[in-house]
């Protein structure tokens, strides 16, 4: 119950999505620190892999 009631008060408490702030499609990894880029790293590995960043709509040019 601690988990929905944290939710519905983060949903609360968020600001508007800017709807005019974004355009495109994408998709976004946050990471810092290694605790986090491996993650990232196999993230990005495994959709290079599968050939997700392949197609003409997304690409990465990170050097990971």
């Amino acid at each position: 119950m601690r988990a929905q009631t944290q939710w519905r008060t983060f949903l609360r408490e968020s600001p508007a999505y800017p709807v005019k702030g974004f355009s495109g499609r994408g998709i976004v990894i946050l990471a810092g620190g290694l605790t986090y880029m491996v993650p990232a790293w196999v993230n990005i590995h495994m959709l290079r892999k599968t050939g997700f960043l392949a197609t003409a709509h997304h690409a990465c040019n990170l050097g990971v």
